[in-house]
Formats: structure tokens, sequence, C-alpha cells
């Protein structure tokens, strides 16, 4: 659930950040936002593999009390 909320908060954030940054570019937006797609890809491949292997997921949560 950590994960999952951590993704959240990041892409939103991600993505003001990308918009102020294609103004202050001449970049178009689609061009700008490839540099955030590795993160988002990142942040829901973390999210897949903690969701489908469980035996990592224990360890988070034990640490995380």
């Amino acid at each position: 659930m950590m994960v999952n909320q951590a993704t959240g908060l990041k892409t939103s954030l991600v993505g003001i950040n990308l918009c102020v940054a294609a103004n202050v570019t001449p970049l178009p937006i689609e061009r700008v936002a490839q540099g955030g797609l590795t993160l988002l890809v990142a942040c829901l491949l973390g999210l897949a593999v903690i969701g489908l292997v469980l035996q990592l997921a224990t360890p988070l949560l034990q640490t995380a009390n």
C-alpha cells in the first residue's frame, strides 16, 4: 500500500513539473514527457513486482512498523 501511495504522489508532482518544463523550454510537452515516462514505468514495475511476489512485501511491511 505504501508503494502504491508513493507512486501516486510522485506522478502528480512529475506531471506538474513536466508542464512547467514544457512552458519554460521551447520543447513540446510530448518531448518533455518522455523523460517522466521512465520514472512512471519504474514505479509501476516495482509495484507489480511487490504485488506479484508476496515474499517481497512481507519484509517491507515489517520494516515499516
